[in-house]
């Protein structure tokens, strides 16, 4: 566990390599990468860290890193391999990279990394996953520490992990040059998310379904591994509402819902727009979601116990294949229009699901890919996640 203050001063260390005084400006160079520094930017964070200032300290470096983008990612993109001398500064530099020198690059703009301006706002204690595999490094490898997770007991013993999603704004549906584009995903239109909420860390389980219903409908169901860790299935929309309804007169208030299709959306993609939230390359796929290649097409014919592949940004599991999951909206047309908090139809006799399962192809994982049936439908590879309100 790292402080995120402690890792700012540590990367400070090694973007300036020597002592922060009587600096005018400075150009470091670590293996090929080379990063500018003016004498503004040696005043500022000189200022800061003399004064604790922790706040302006990590505003700065955001500064920095905007300034230093293009080198930054020139080095990434150009950059195979570990440079020799690299390797003793990577525990310090790549936190930076990954999560703002990469993303601002790939996005294009500074606002679309809540996480760090979340951070900003209220620095704590975070960790980095960094992983080397044949001298390349994997700078894709999410932290799941994208958002602050909170635990709730449900009932009994049985808790539910919850990962916070700050409001923001994001394009909603995928372009027509998408590979695997449906038609339902268009037009492209401008949603915001003006309330923050929690989402389920990962799909709802059938050990906290058992314990708050005392079913189990997947019982003798065909291609079902009967785990409590594994999800939910057998589900119908029907059945998802009466979990969260018993969860709401328990509490004795309306906290949880599943999310709407937007918000489902906003958090599967976590700032990212790409096909699914790490990226485009259908390669990388296996290492996050349960789908056709490497579960029922290799005769894992079932659900997979929840967050055993990688998280996204955000570190939700499984946004991607193991189960499809219902969403509250009723299935419909998108409009072309610029939306707040959006709930789709107000009618309709088919409810949405999303995210593909571990019976269905690459295509159908991606994070704008939308699919629906009847709220009364159950199947194998279908369940859901829960939203909890924000207090």
């Amino acid at each position: 566990m790292l402080n995120f203050a402690q890792m700012i001063f540590n990367t400070l260390d090694v973007v300036l390599s020597m002592p922060i005084t009587g600096i005018g400006g400075l150009v470091t160079n670590l293996g090929n990468l080379q990063l500018d520094l003016n004498a503004t930017d040696i005043s500022n964070i000189g200022l800061a860290i003399s004064e604790g200032d922790v706040k302006t300290l990590i505003t700065e470096i955001i500064d920095l890193t905007l300034d230093n983008v293009d080198n930054i990612a020139l080095w990434l993109w150009q950059s195979s391999t570990i440079p020799e001398n690299i390797s003793q500064y990577t525990s310090k530099l790549l936190p930076l990279l990954k999560n703002v020198a990469l993303p601002l690059k790939v996005l294009g703009a500074a606002n679309k990394v809540p996480f760090f301006y979340d951070l900003v706002a209220a620095p704590k204690e975070v960790t980095y996953d960094i992983t080397q595999s044949g001298g390349v490094l994997d700078l894709y490898t999410p932290s799941g520490n994208a958002g602050e997770t909170t635990t709730v007991t449900l009932t009994g013993s049985t808790t539910m992990d919850f990962v916070y999603i700050a409001p923001g704004t994001f394009t909603m549906g995928s372009p027509g040059s998408e590979p695997g584009h449906g038609s339902d995903e268009g037009p492209q239109h401008e949603v915001t998310i003006s309330q923050g909420f929690h989402l389920g860390k990962y799909e709802v389980t059938q050990g906290q379904w058992e314990a708050v219903m005392g079913t189990t409908p997947w019982s003798g169901g065909s291609y079902v591994q009967e785990k409590p860790d594994n999800p939910a299935v057998y589900v119908s929309w029907n059945d998802a509402q009466e979990f969260v309804h018993r969860l709401n007169v328990a509490t004795g208030d309306s906290l949880y819902r599943l999310p709407s299709e937007a918000e489902w959306e906003y958090a599967c993609r976590a700032g990212i727009t790409t096909r699914w939230s790490f990226g485009d390359n259908e390669n990388q796929l296996k290492d996050y979601a349960w789908y056709d290649d490497n579960a029922w097409a290799i005769g894992e014919k079932y659900a997979h116990q929840v967050g055993t592949k990688k998280a996204n940004p955000w570190g939700l599991y499984d946004m991607h294949g193991n189960v499809w999951e219902w969403v509250q909206d009723w299935y419909g047309s998108y409009s072309s229009s610029a939306q707040v908090d959006p709930m789709g139809p107000v009618s309709g006799s088919i409810r949405v699901w999303r995210g593909g399962s571990f019976d269905y192809d690459a295509r159908l994982t991606r994070s704008a890919d939308r699919s629906n049936f009847s709220p009364s439908y159950r199947h194998n590879d279908l369940g859901f996640r829960l939203l909890r309100r924000a207090k």
